[in-house]
C-alpha cells in the first residue's frame, strides 16, 4: 500500500474522526481533501444549500425545465468528484481510497468512471442510493457503469455496513451487492451508521487489510 484517499462525510471534514485515525495509523501516507460539504451550511462551497442557490441563480427564467432539488444535488455530487479526480491526479501513487457514507457514495461514483490500473476500495455505509434518490440519475444505470468498471479494472472493494445502522439503511448495501456480486460485503452486528468500533484500536486498519487482500490484481 503506497498512498490512501479518505473522503469523508456530508457534515465531516478533514479532521473527522475518521480522517484522524488514518492519519495517525499511517502518517503521511493518507491524503484527506476537504469535499466542502454539509446539508444546509451556506459557509460549506459545496453543500446542498449552496448548490440549490446556484442552480435557482442559473434557471431563473427556465422554471419547470428542470428540478433544482434533483439538479442541485447532482451538482454537489460532481463538485465532490471534481476534488476527488483533482486528487488521483496530483497524487499518482494512491492504491487505496477509503469513502466514508457521502464520502462512501461519492467514491462509488469515482468507481463507475475508474480505468485501470486498479485500485482498493473500502467502502464505508454508502449513502449512494439515498444520495441518487435526490437527483434524476438512475442508480440502475449507475451500477451498470460500476460492473463495467469492476469487469475491466479489476479492483478490490470491500463494503462495510453497520447492522443497526438508522441513516443509510443496510439494506442499501445489500441491494448493491446483489447487483455486483464482485463486491465483498462485511456486516458489523450492533453498530450504527458511525461505526464507533472500527476507530478503537485496529479495527479500521484491519478492514484495509482485508480489503487489500479481497483478491488478486493482475500487474
Amino acid at each position: 500500500m503506497q498512498k490512501i484517499l479518505f473522503l469523508h462525510g456530508l457534515e465531516s471534514g478533514t479532521q473527522g474522526s475518521k480522517a484522524r485515525y488514518l492519519r495517525e495509523r499511517f502518517p503521511g501516507r493518507v491524503v484527506v481533501p476537504d469535499l466542502k460539504m454539509s446539508m444546509s451550511n451556506l459557509l460549506k462551497e459545496n453543500s446542498f444549500a449552496r448548490s440549490f442557490l446556484r442552480v435557482c441563480t442559473l434557471q431563473h427564467g427556465l422554471s419547470g425545465i428542470l428540478h433544482p432539488r434533483h439538479t442541485s444535488v447532482w451538482d454537489s455530487v460532481q463538485r465532490c468528484l471534481g476534488i476527488a479526480r483533482r486528487q488521483l491526479q496530483e497524487h499518482p501513487d494512491i492504491d487505496v481510497i477509503v469513502g466514508s457514507s457521502w464520502g462512501g457514495a461519492i467514491a462509488l461514483c469515482l468507481l463507475a468512471e475508474m480505468e485501470p490500473p486498479a485500485k482498493t476500495w473500502l467502502i464505508l455505509c454508502p449513502a449512494l442510493k439515498k444520495v441518487l434518490a435526490k437527483t434524476n440519475v438512475s442508480l440502475e444505470k449507475l451500477y451498470q457503469d460500476i460492473l463495467s468498471s469492476l469487469q475491466k479494472g479489476h479492483h478490490r472493494v470491500l463494503l462495510v455496513h453497520g447492522e443497526q445502522d438508522e441513516t443509510v439503511p443496510l439494506e442499501d448495501s445489500l441491494e448493491l451487492c446483489r447487483f455486483l456480486p464482485d463486491i465483498s460485503l462485511r456486516v458489523l452486528p450492533e453498530e450504527g451508521h458511525r461505526l464507533k468500533s472500527l476507530l478503537q484500536g485496529e479495527g479500521l486498519s484491519r478492514l484495509l487489510e482485508e480489503a487489500l487482500s479481497q483478491g488478486s490484481i493482475p500487474s
